[in-house]
């Protein structure tokens, strides 16, 4: 059912942004994966689309943190949501 949410999401997402004229927004995609693992680098990234100065608290970011449940998920279950998510894996850029 989790899998079935979540493709919900990106099915949503993606029509969405179609939709939307992003190039005329102050917009930024950010990866949770990417903020887990190098934090400092994707809050100077948000900071300069939106004008600030990258002054953000990251002590509660805990690095690899997104990563964990490839670790921590059975085998089985993560096969199971890799293909059930195979398509929106391959929109949004991620590597299977």
């Amino acid at each position: 059912q989790a899998t079935a949410i979540v493709k919900s999401i990106y099915w949503r997402w993606m029509q969405l942004k179609e939709r939307l004229d992003l190039q005329a927004r102050k917009y930024i995609e950010v990866s949770l994966e990417d903020l887990s693992r190098t934090p400092a680098s994707v809050m100077q990234r948000i900071a300069g689309v939106i004008g600030v100065e990258p002054d953000f608290n990251l002590r509660r970011v805990e690095p690899g943190a997104a990563d964990r449940w490839r670790s921590e998920m059975p085998l089985e279950s993560c096969r199971y949501c890799e293909g059930q998510l195979a398509e929106y894996f391959d929109i949004m850029g991620y590597d299977i």
